[in-house]
């Protein structure tokens, strides 16, 4: 990803939507995340960092997918800059893939 490019992914899985704008920094990955068709919530947003491929996430965010069990494990960046893979831990169902695609 070019040093100037700022590129939108989206995707999702059971009913859940994830819309991620993603900047290039020096030393990795700033993204801007919007959450939708969480019941109950119909819009949740937030920030997040990758850096040397450790995730984080802004405190509300963090907060939010702490009550829902949540966590983010891996994400990944394919060569092509095509699609984004996240790799997640959710109640019930472990450890899914959820893929977001370039817009």
């Amino acid at each position: 990803m070019s040093a100037a490019c700022t590129t939108t992914f989206s995707g999702g899985m059971l009913g859940v939507n994830a819309r991620v704008t993603v900047t290039p920094v020096a030393n990795g990955l700033d993204a801007a995340v919007v959450l939708t068709g969480i019941p109950f919530y119909p819009k949740v947003a937030g920030r997040g960092k990758m850096r040397r491929r450790i995730v984080t996430v802004d405190e509300e965010l963090g907060a939010f997918l702490a009550k829902l069990h949540v966590t983010i494990l891996d994400i990944e960046l394919r060569n092509d800059e095509s699609e984004i893979e996240l790799l997640v831990n959710l109640p019930v169902l472990r450890r899914q893939k959820v893929v977001l695609k370039r817009c």
